[in-house]
This record gives C-alpha cells, structure tokens and sequence, in this order.
C-alpha cells in the first residue's frame, strides 16, 4: 500500500469533476427535451383544436341545413 495517496486523490478530485459535468450536461440535455416536447404538445393541441372546431361546426352546418329542409 502505497503511503503518498497524493495521486489517488488527485485522480478521485478528476473523477469527481468529470461526473459533475457530466451531470451539468445531462440536466441540460433534460431541459431541452422537456422543451421541445412541452413545443410538440402545444403544436399538437392546436391542431386538434382546429379540428374539433371544424367537427363541431360541420356539425352546427348540418343541423341548420336540416332544420331548413324540414321548414319548406
């Protein structure tokens, strides 16, 4: 067993800093990803937004050309 642990230490202290940025990178590939799925979930409501508005106004259409078929 060596006596000078001066090396060990030196190589747990670059050890210990290469994790820490290594966490640092992974929090903000994290980050990203949260944000461009929060962007593709707003992109995708909208869209069904616009649909259900289409459904739903196809729908009102229907009824009022029914209702106008029923009146002559």
């Amino acid at each position: 067993m060596p006596s000078d642990d001066g090396p060990v230490v030196m190589l747990l202290e670059q050890i210990k800093e290469s994790l820490e940025r290594e966490m640092q990178n992974l929090g903000k590939e994290i980050h990203n990803f949260r944000e461009e799925m929060t962007v593709r979930f707003d992109n995708q409501n909208a869209r069904l937004d616009r649909q259900a508005w289409l459904i739903q106004t196809g729908q009102q259409l229907a009824k009022l050309e029914g209702r106008s078929k029923r009146a002559s």
